[in-house]
């Protein structure tokens, strides 16, 4: 199981959300090179793929959600926070239909639809692992029939986790790259066989 060695316990320390998103781009991404180079990857994905139809789990504060358009017709996006929310509605609106969702709830009707694509990019080590089922069959639910899922995973986990976790997950892409820290981030990308 992912985080036998993590004594940070991310998902006990961040629970309010919302005095994170206290000021704007708290993780500091749109500074960060590997954050970049993530994203590049993600957006050659839904290339790859043509997703026109896509949701972003734990989208933040839409920034890179806002890259998507160009390759997506129709864009969904959520994060827990409610200030992250707000600050992607007044930023980006025009891109993406944003809202408030804790990932380990049902998918609120109003917004529910199948996409093709599934983004759910450094979410997953912010969850507390009893919740990984629940989360995971969240997921697949918001999918097409052999969607495609994109996971950004953290140091937390590694492939074979992936594989146990995501089993029904037709992984035909899996690139990891180490960060100037010494730990790396994982892209994962499969087709959804539910």
């Amino acid at each position: 199981m992912p985080r036998e060695n993590d004594n940070k316990k991310r998902w006990l320390q961040l629970n309010d959300w919302d005095s994170f998103y206290k000021s704007d781009d708290p993780f500091d991404i749109t500074n960060n090179s590997e954050e970049i180079k993530k994203n590049e990857l993600i957006i050659n994905l839904l290339k790859k793929k043509k997703s026109k139809h896509i949701i972003d789990l734990g989208c933040g504060e839409g920034v890179w959600t806002s890259t998507y358009k160009i390759k997506s017709e129709i864009i969904f996006a959520c994060d827990i926070s409610s200030k992250a929310i707000k600050r992607a509605k007044d930023n980006y609106s025009n891109v993406a239909n944003f809202f408030t969702w804790n990932i380990i709830d049902k998918f609120q009707d109003k917004y529910f639809r199948k996409f093709d694509a599934v983004i759910c990019n450094e979410v997953l080590y912010y969850i507390d692992p009893n919740y990984y089922d629940k989360v995971k069959n969240n997921i697949y639910s918001l999918a097409k029939k052999e969607g495609y899922l994109i996971l950004s995973l953290g140091h937390y986990f590694n492939i074979k986790d992936v594989k146990r976790i995501f089993s029904e997950l037709k992984i035909d892409y899996h690139k990891e790259i180490k960060r100037s820290n010494g730990t790396y981030f994982m892209i994962v990308g499969g087709k959804i066989n539910v």
